[in-house]
């Protein structure tokens, strides 16, 4: 059987609402990480400095790209790929949630809310 019935003992109608909220927990993450400037200005904020960033951010360069540019490192690959931070996040909400699929649903649905809103930002755009 495809869908877990209610009688079934696994069947735990809060995973979803698990996987729902670190879904779009995630996806926050992904959409401030990689859509807009605001590592950079609340690390000014606190004291970093960012002078290596600064001319390429003038240019136009987000920092995530930058990074991968100037620091060409497995983690940097891991942390500048929107999937590859997608599934990191979820396997750390799966050690939160002590639910492997909590992990599985959270980041398929984090994509895929990451992605409709890239969609929706660009069509705005244009």
């Amino acid at each position: 059987m495809i869908l877990a019935s209610i009688s079934d003992p696994y069947y735990d109608p809060a995973l979803f609402c698990y996987a729902f909220i670190a879904s779009v927990a995630a996806a926050l993450v992904l959409i401030i990480w990689f859509d807009s400037n605001t590592f950079v200005e609340y690390g000014r904020l606190i004291g970093f400095k960012f002078e290596k960033y600064k001319p390429n951010e003038e240019i136009g360069i987000p920092f995530t790209d930058w990074l991968e540019i100037e620091y060409d490192y497995f983690c940097v690959r891991l942390i500048c790929c929107p999937i590859c931070l997608a599934i990191w996040l979820q396997i750390v909400g799966c050690f939160i949630h002590k639910s492997f699929w909590v992990a599985v649903l959270g980041a398929y649905f984090s994509l895929i809310f990451y992605f409709v809103f890239k969609i929706i930002t660009r069509r705005a755009d244009s």
